[in-house]
């Protein structure tokens, strides 16, 4: 970007350049024309003192002219070289100003300046031919050499400052075909920077990638180990918990063994409870008898003490019966 900007400085240097020297060709102009001028006044001095100083004669229609209509075809001329000369001005000023603007958008308005650069040749040409057909006419009226001699003067003058402004043209055609030539290259190595910087990128991006990637299967790698390690703990869980239950199921068989000699020995708890109230009820009934038969004077108190010891005995007997 700084080369572009050293480029476009220098660009607008070389316009500004030509700007000046647009105003010396034209100072230069109408300087010649001024001298020009000059020339014909003389030539009409020289004319009215000395004849024969002149030429060969005129034309019989020139002969025949009177001399006022000479200077007032002369007057003619130097009005439509001070109309040309105002004009050359105003395109000189209208160029300056285009000039200006093409300094300023260079780039955007480069269509511009050359259709005004090819108007301005045309009108350059048309007020040139004018300048010819008109030197020509009044050097005609005057004199046949002095006219061609002039004539061949002013033209040689005018297509060598014709030249020039073609090879200035030419050298900022050629300066702005090179701006451009510089500015693609200078992009051109951009884009190759740019395609670098993304290529680095890429690889950087690819390495961290495989680097993730490599962390991940190791990782993964780790994760399936200690997935078989815990497949392997569980498979061996699985086989002995199989192993407890096949004990636990021994036992509980146990169990249910140790259950059926327990409810066969309360079975025979009970027929032996049974049998020891039956024995105690007949105890009981023979004491009474016994009581009865002995006498019916024995205390109240004593039938009371054999019949809690009776129920002590039978409640004793229930308790160890549950215990059991």
């Amino acid at each position: 970007m700084q080369t572009v900007a050293r480029q476009l400085g220098s660009m607008e240097e070389r316009l500004l350049a030509f700007e000046a020297l647009i105003s010396t060709i034209d100072e230069r102009q109408r300087k010649k024309i001024d001298a020009l001028s000059d020339g014909i006044n003389r030539l009409l001095m020289s004319q009215s003192k000395n004849d024969a100083d002149l030429p060969p004669l005129p034309p019989p229609d020139f002969v025949s002219k009177p001399h006022p209509e000479i200077e007032r075809d002369l007057k003619k001329v130097l009005r439509k070289v001070i109309v040309i000369d105002d004009n050359l001005k105003r395109q000189m000023k209208s160029v300056n100003n285009e000039v200006k603007i093409v300094g300023e958008s260079l780039t955007q308005h480069m269509d511009k300046l050359t259709t005004r650069q090819d108007r301005l040749w045309n009108d350059w040409n048309v007020c040139q031919n004018e300048q010819i057909s008109s030197i020509s006419e009044a050097s005609s009226s005057l004199s046949r050499t002095g006219a061609l001699f002039v004539d061949q003067m002013l033209i040689k003058e005018t297509q060598s400052e014709k030249a020039l402004l073609h090879n200035y043209f030419g050298n900022v055609y050629d300066n702005l075909k090179e701006l451009d030539s510089k500015s693609k290259h200078h992009l051109g190595e951009l884009e190759t920077t740019l395609k670098n910087i993304i290529k680095e990128n890429s690889q950087d991006i690819k390495k961290r990638a495989d680097n993730i990637a490599a962390v991940l299967n190791e990782k993964t790698s780790n994760i399936l180990t200690a997935l078989d390690d815990t497949a392997a703990m569980s498979e061996n869980l699985q086989h002995s918990l199989t192993e407890n239950f096949e004990d636990l199921t021994k036992d509980i068989r146990g169990l249910k063994k140790v259950e059926q000699v327990m409810l066969n020995t309360a079975d025979a708890v009970l027929d032996t409870k049974r049998s020891i109230e039956f024995g105690i009820q007949q105890v009981i009934l023979e004491l009474s008898d016994t009581v009865k038969n002995s006498g019916k004077n024995i205390d109240s108190t004593l039938s009371d003490h054999i019949n809690n010891i009776s129920f002590a005995i039978l409640k004793n007997q229930t308790i160890s019966l549950s215990q059991i």
